[in-house]
């Protein structure tokens, strides 16, 4: 008996755009034009269509078949997903995708099988906490000792083009929103509660310029999230009557607002936001803070890159002036994508202890691998290792999604899919600094930048070193 031999449908960029006859710049209908493929974040393969002249991409998701699972379309045995703008003409858009679906539906036979690329990389380590000494503890509260985190992504547009972030390759702005939108995000706060978060996470590309963002803040005081962290460029609350709106609608819910500063200055801000004004928005909005005596509640947060690391010591005296503590960020790659931005604004890590340490007191050891701080004291007798905060969780920040206890709104039970590979360091289990450490960095990192400088620390040396 004849069986139809087994055709292979692959979910990788290069032979998925072949089988498609899609090339970059190929323009498509509805103004749509093929811009690239690359591995989604979540899974499968991501087709991205550029809509020129904006920023807005249409993105077009394919996965293996999964009939629990919401999508837009199915072939035999995929899931074809898509991210469209609100602002979009969404049918239009679907009948400029409906022919690369046709072309799906045909190369997808009964006998197809799907052939998913092996994941770069590897799973994280778990998250170590750490016993620090109140004096060497990182100035900045972790990340990981929030609580059980609920993430309400809402994608209004920043009106900003930060040089290290790729999120809109994963997702577009959104202009216009809806009675149902607002009801969904409302069931899934309601949910949240039910399954015991108590805490709130507003984030997306810039929470705050969302039309409903104080009712969706009032409707968690509503139903008794203890905490509500704000993720945002912060720009808006240089808006009084919007500020003031905000904090009613908190009422007496704790909060943090997590305020990005990238320089001291507005030239080096504004070059890492690529946005010119944004530094004096954000300093007119803590005039604001400090004017309703709440500067208490600022955790300044930052990004070292390669457009700012030089400029950190006036960084440190700006947060100083505010008394406030600051989280550093190193950058991490947000997509599988090659072209992912970390690769334009990563630094090794070796080339951020002087500028870190130049600052009084130092600002962003922390955020190193302690065997990189190690070494630069052991090679310069300058105190890298010895001085400056430790943090009370070893984990990389980009894998909290992974090891926390993190979900967003559309996540199932068991948390979300979102992933960060990283490259396990070798020498962990003979190290003695591996209990400070996240004990891997990014896979991105290490083929960006080798794995040299993980170099293992004698416990015998530890001890005698007294310089």
């Amino acid at each position: 008996m004849l069986t139809a031999p087994t055709a292979l449908l692959p979910l990788d960029a290069a032979p998925m755009l072949a089988l498609l006859d899609l090339r970059s710049g190929d323009p498509l209908d509805a103004g749509l034009v093929v811009d690239r493929g690359s591995p989604h974040p979540e899974g499968g393969l991501l087709l991205s269509f550029a809509v020129p002249p904006g920023r807005h991409t249409v993105g077009l998701q394919l996965r293996p078949r999964d009939d629990a699972q919401p999508a837009w379309r199915r072939t035999r045995h995929l899931d074809l997903v898509t991210h469209i703008p609100a602002d979009l003409d969404a049918a239009a858009v679907l009948a400029a995708l409906a022919p690369l679906v046709a072309r799906l539906d045909a190369l997808d036979g009964p006998s197809t099988r799907v052939t998913v690329p092996p994941p770069a990389g590897e799973r994280p380590p778990p998250a170590l906490r750490v016993d620090v000494p109140a004096e060497r503890r990182d100035e900045a509260p972790s990340l990981y000792d929030f609580g059980r985190v609920h993430v309400l992504d809402l994608a209004s547009d920043c009106q900003q083009a930060c040089r290290f972030c790729s999120a809109r390759t994963r997702f577009s702005p959104v202009a216009r929103f809806d009675e149902a939108a607002f009801r969904a995000i409302v069931a899934s706060l309601e949910r949240a509660r039910a399954d015991g978060y108590d805490v709130l996470r507003l984030s997306g590309l810039d929470p705050l310029t969302h039309p409903r963002v104080t009712d969706c803040v009032a409707e968690a005081t509503r139903l008794g999230f203890d905490h509500v962290h704000i993720y945002s460029p912060s720009t808006r609350y240089d808006d009084p009557a919007f500020l003031d709106a905000l904090i009613r609608a908190l009422g007496p819910t704790g909060f943090t607002l997590h305020v990005p500063l990238y320089g001291g200055d507005g030239a080096t801000h504004d070059r890492v936001s690529g946005t010119p004004g944004s530094f004096q928005r954000v300093l007119a909005g803590l005039g604001l803070l400090a004017e309703r005596g709440l500067l208490s509640h600022v955790l300044f947060v930052t990004v070292v890159t390669a457009d700012n690391a030089p400029a950190l010591p006036a960084l440190r005296r700006l947060t100083a002036s505010y008394g406030r503590p600051v989280h550093v960020f190193l950058p991490f790659p947000a997509t599988p994508d090659p072209r992912d931005r970390f690769f334009e604004v990563a630094l090794r890590q070796s080339e951020l202890v002087a500028p870190m340490l130049a600052c009084e007191p130092p600002l962003g050891l922390s955020a190193l691998l302690p065997c990189v701080r190690w070494a630069h004291e052991r090679r310069t007798g300058q105190p890298a290792w010895s001085r400056g905060g430790v943090r009370t969780v070893a984990a990389l920040d980009g894998n909290l999604f992974e090891l926390g206890t993190y979900r967003r709104m559309d996540d199932g039970p068991q948390g979300g899919t979102f992933r960060i590979p990283v490259r396990r360091c070798p020498h962990a289990s003979a190290c003695a600094l591996a209990e400070l450490c996240p004990r891997a960095v990014y896979e991105a990192y290490a083929e960006r930048f080798g794995t040299g400088e993980l170099v293992p620390v004698d416990a015998a040396e530890l001890s005698g070193w007294s310089g």
